[in-house]
């Protein structure tokens, strides 16, 4: 019985852990298509984000090339680069005079200012829509220096952008640089009719140290993540005020995976549930020309499918908890049934007390226990005097009742040590360990007289009388053997009752 609870107990665990262990290949799916969501996400605005700016970057090429980098340009800027003040200023003329004309229709509409940079670092002229054009010397030496286009994010006194920069040559002699400054606004706007996503730029509050830039609330809003600003020029042109909510609690999510990508400075994706809905958040770095870190391009996208894709996990996880649960109450119920036959097979049905399996099972553990260890063993076999004559006269109902009867008094006589079974009929077996034969006569009378002196349940049936036979295990014997010597010893005890009715021969 043992062994069984301890393999059923075996079986449960093994089960248990294929369960949990299907539980998590099924969370680890549930995860990994989320993660293939955020990594859609991340490749598709890191792939658009690429191509709205090299759209820029080949609207402002065509421009430099069909109408700045030309002839008079370049000697404009070539002459001014060697004027004095008031040459420059006639100079300065001369050139706004030439493109005032052909950019002033597509400035306000495709960028915020177009400069014209000196070679050495002045501003000669600029078209702008917007005040305050940054004086970076910086760039042109950095333009000068690679003679290449570069571009990159650019800060603005309203709110920065991207700046297109390219070389201008004169003769083969580098005399200047020219500034395209688009908007951020514009760029974001164009990513917010492709995707119908709320977008944000947030910046780092270590560039703007850099940039002897303080860190005014009335300019720099909190963008919820630590060290990083909303730009609130930017903000009031393209965020809502629930827009902004959701930029706030960007810090509500996994801080750690968060922080670990801001520290990167690389471009990343997190997935999470916010405000009921699930998001994937876009962070998309970027830098000034010369590539220094200014902040990440935040795109939320809210994905629908992942509400299937959580219906699906939630719904295989409720079937394998509902399977589990099936599963361990079968294996219960077995183990249940398997004990209560086991139980059911080694007592008798109708007396309740031991049958045949279960002398076959104590006289095999007490007979190797005489046989190892030294000891002694008896056994005594009873039948009921004119069982026959009862059932004939009574009825078997009756019978069945005398037979419960003496064998629950009998049960209640002997040791809990001994085993009592009924071995067929209205023969019982008692195995008595421990017990000689002289000392298993001794229990034999007294059983008998314990029933004679009881009183039957069955009106009309004054008393009842047993016979018994005794015998004491001898070494290596078989039950069977043991059983035929006790058994004529009460064939010789219930001729003599007949002879002269004596209540013991033993």
């Amino acid at each position: 019985m043992k062994r069984q609870r301890r393999n059923m107990l075996v079986l449960s665990l093994v089960i248990t852990a294929v369960i949990f262990s299907a539980f998590f290949l099924q969370y680890n799916a549930y995860r990994s298509n989320l993660g293939s969501l955020g990594h859609m996400s991340l490749e598709n605005y890191r792939s658009q984000m690429t191509n709205v700016r090299e759209m820029t970057m080949s609207s402002t090429e065509l421009i430099f090339q069909e109408i700045v980098a030309t002839p008079q340009v370049e000697r404009i800027l070539s002459e001014a680069l060697r004027a004095d003040e008031a040459g420059r200023l006639s100079l300065k003329s001369e050139l706004e005079g030439l493109l005032r004309d052909k950019y002033d229709s597509n400035l306000s509409e495709n960028f915020r200012s177009i400069t014209f940079h000196l070679g050495d670092g002045d501003i000669l002229y600029v078209l702008s829509d917007s005040q305050g054009v940054s004086d970076d010397k910086h760039l042109v030496d950095l333009v000068h220096r690679s003679n290449n286009a570069m571009y990159g994010y650019q800060d603005g006194n309203t709110y920065g952008g991207m700046c297109y920069i390219y070389p201008l040559l004169h003769q083969e002699e580098y005399v200047g640089a020219v500034e395209f400054c688009v908007s951020s606004y514009q760029q974001y706007e164009q990513m917010r009719e492709i995707f119908s996503c709320i977008c944000t730029q947030i910046i780092s509050g270590d560039h703007l140290e850099k940039k002897n830039m303080e860190i005014d609330p009335a300019i720099y809003l909190p963008s919820g993540i630590d060290g990083y600003y909303v730009e609130k020029g930017f903000s009031d042109v393209l965020h809502d005020e629930s827009d902004y909510d959701l930029i706030r609690s960007m810090g509500e999510m996994d801080e750690l995976e968060i922080l670990s990508g801001v520290l990167n400075q690389k471009d990343f994706v997190i997935s999470e549930r916010m405000e009921g809905r699930y998001f994937s958040l876009v962070f998309l770095g970027f830098g000034t020309v010369d590539g220094e870190h200014v902040g990440f391009e935040v795109f939320f996208e809210e994905h629908e499918q992942a509400d299937y894709i959580y219906q699906v996990f939630y719904s295989n996880s409720i079937l394998l908890v509902i399977l589990w649960i099936l599963v361990l109450a079968s294996l219960a119920g077995i183990q249940r049934n398997r004990e209560l036959q086991t139980s059911i097979s080694g007592k008798d049905h109708l007396t309740q007390v031991g049958n045949r399996s279960k002398l076959d099972e104590a006289f095999a553990r007490e007979a190797h226990r005489v046989d190892r260890y030294g000891g002694v063993l008896s056994l005594i076999i009873f039948d009921i005097d004119d069982f026959k004559k009862i059932n004939d006269r009574f009825g078997h109902l009756a019978g069945d009742k005398i037979l419960k009867e003496v064998s629950q008094l009998i049960e209640k006589t002997i040791r809990t040590t001994d085993t009592l079974v009924r071995w067929g009929g209205d023969e019982f077996i008692i195995l008595l360990p421990g017990i000689t034969l002289s000392q298993a006569h001794k229990v034999a009378i007294k059983i008998q007289d314990k029933v004679s002196a009881y009183v039957p349940s069955v009106r009309g049936l004054d008393t009842v009388l047993i016979s018994v036979g005794v015998g004491e295990y001898e070494t290596g014997e078989d039950i069977d053997n043991l059983v035929y010597r006790a058994d004529q010893e009460l064939y010789l005890n219930k001729q003599g009752k007949q002879a002269r009715y004596e209540n013991t021969l033993v």
